[in-house]
């Protein structure tokens, strides 16, 4: 697949990328993020009120995986880890995590990004992602 599809990398470049794919694949950590039944690419639209005015918001959720008790939204970010979360990707997550409430009612909505280039997961607080919220709506 990497020949075809990256075949402007040369092979040492093909290996490394291969590296990092197995290294979120297999990693325990993630077991949530790529158990069964999780999926990948769902796509997402609803309504939410943002500055005082009700807004159509839609998106594509990488990976969700649904549990009895929570579901969890995993968004791919292709860097390594960065010293501070941007605040776009809090306020991107806050919003995908609204949606997903309304659909799974009675469940805690769990929100992570894992950069791939260092495969890492990094769990965003709720109270994080509910004052990226608060912030978006009240403003």
């Amino acid at each position: 697949y990497l020949k075809r599809a990256a075949g402007d990398l040369d092979e040492d470049e093909q290996a490394s990328v291969l590296a990092g794919v197995f290294a979120v694949l297999g990693n325990p950590d993630f077991a949530a993020v790529f158990a069964s039944g999780s999926r990948a690419e769902v796509s997402l639209m609803g309504r939410l009120t943002i500055r005082g005015q009700e807004r159509i918001i839609s998106g594509k959720i990488d990976r969700i995986a649904v549990e009895d008790k929570r579901v969890l939204i995993v968004d791919y970010k292709t860097g390594t880890y960065p010293s501070a979360i941007p605040s776009a990707y809090v306020a991107q997550m806050a919003l995908y995590r609204a949606l997903v409430r309304t659909l799974y009612p009675g469940r805690a909505v769990d929100a992570a990004l894992l950069f791939t280039a260092s495969a890492t997961l990094h769990s965003l607080p709720c109270g994080m992602l509910d004052a990226a919220l608060e912030a978006l709506t009240d403003s």
